[in-house]
């Protein structure tokens, strides 16, 4: 073999011969690294490559290939399903004989080393099946959201991102161990000049750009955000929207509906309003820097926010809803703002024009920039895990 193989060749070899003692896994919807926006397989990913932990990632398989060398501590084994069985076993019988949660203990199984901890990334009920076939006191659920917890009846490990969400699960679990880990950015790449210009959404230096980013869905409120843009031009408040995210995300029930209430919506504001489309996770830091202003005008409980996160790392203030574990990083008139309850087209209307003119705008926006990368580097984060796991196990 040629020297210049060599080298990779054997760092491949060790990897996967190595003995891992922690792995991570997430439900069959996305691959690790994500392609498109998932903040779940996006903090497993930029988790357990920092660790020290020599670890494996277990996720399913959408055309990548099987097995892949993140580093010298850490691989990817993804999981393929093909659609014959799909179609045969989990659409048709619903018998499924060789299920995702089987396969992930099959492959455990296989790992070098003696007791792996495994660490199911929320998802209740993958993590009852696995347990299946996997001891349940090697185990540990990472919930990033709410989820129904009736089939949690036993002694139980739970890591959540917010003290928010630590409580909501300990509150209905009284039994479980919960620990709070939150999410993250990457510190260097925000400190770096990778950035979109307003040359790319054809926006003008002198426009006032308010941005929107994430799931278009009538929890997160981007619907009443437009009616709020549109009502501020109307009143001779010139402004801007661009919104990231995929508005064709859904192809039939009322989330399609919704998307379809968007896209009208755009078209009715004309060039007041940018649909931007989709942003890959390793992407996003590149975006912030086009606004003036974030808005996350979330009707339900956000468990964290990873917009409101990646927007304060890049110094591009925030108005976020007062809901949730999103008021534990962002704090009114100290690292962002707060809209006002009740949410409604004038009242979020009426907090951005507030916020725009709030004299130390740019102050707090560069004092949560700050905050941010200091406290929530993804290095940061995975040694909270390492603590957590040295705690547990």
């Amino acid at each position: 073999m040629h020297k210049s193989l060599l080298k990779p060749f054997i760092t491949y070899c060790i990897n996967f011969d190595m003995k891992k003692t922690l792995i991570f896994t997430v439900p069959p919807i996305h691959p690790i690294p994500p392609h498109h926006a998932a903040a779940v397989e996006w903090w497993v990913y930029n988790v357990a490559s920092r660790l020290n932990t020599p670890s494996e990632i277990v996720c399913i398989r959408q055309g990548e290939i099987q097995q892949e060398i993140v580093n010298s501590n850490c691989s990817i084994y993804r999981i393929k399903i093909g659609n014959a069985y799909k179609r045969v076993f989990q659409k048709w019988t619903r018998w499924d004989p060789l299920s995702y949660a089987w396969r992930i203990a099959q492959r455990i199984k296989k790992i070098n080393g003696g007791q792996k901890n495994l660490i199911v990334h929320n998802s209740i009920s993958l993590y009852i099946k696995i347990s299946r076939y996997y001891p349940v006191q090697n185990m540990i659920l990472h919930m990033h959201n709410i989820q129904d917890t009736t089939a949690l009846n036993a002694p139980i490990k739970i890591i959540t991102p917010s003290v928010f969400l630590a409580q909501w699960y300990q509150n209905r679990v009284p039994q479980a161990e919960v620990k709070i880990i939150p999410n993250g950015i990457d510190a260097e790449l925000y400190s770096g000049h990778d950035r979109w210009t307003r040359n790319k959404l054809n926006l003008a230096e002198n426009d006032t750009v308010i941005l929107y980013a994430g799931r278009l869905s009538p929890e997160k409120g981007p619907l009443e955000l437009m009616q709020a843009i549109d009502l501020l031009n109307t009143q001779r408040h010139p402004l801007k929207l661009v919104i990231i995210g995929d508005p064709r995300a859904n192809n039939e029930g009322h989330r399609a509906e919704y998307q379809k209430q968007i896209r009208e919506m755009a078209q009715k504001m004309g060039d007041k309003c940018i649909l931007a489309g989709s942003v890959a996770p390793a992407e996003m830091h590149k975006v912030y820097s086009i606004a003036n202003l974030t808005v996350v005008p979330s009707r339900f409980e956000e468990p964290f926010c990873m917009v409101a996160l990646e927007s304060m790392a890049s110094a591009i203030p925030v108005l976020v809803s007062p809901r949730g574990g999103i008021t534990e990083f962002v704090i009114e008139g100290e690292t962002g703002f707060h809209l006002r309850e009740p949410l409604s087209t004038e009242s979020i209307a009426q907090d951005i024009i507030t916020t725009l003119n709030q004299p130390m705008l740019e102050d707090i926006g560069q004092f949560a920039s700050n905050k941010i990368i200091a406290e929530y580097d993804w290095q940061t984060v995975a040694n909270k895990l390492a603590r957590t796991l040295e705690d547990w196990v």
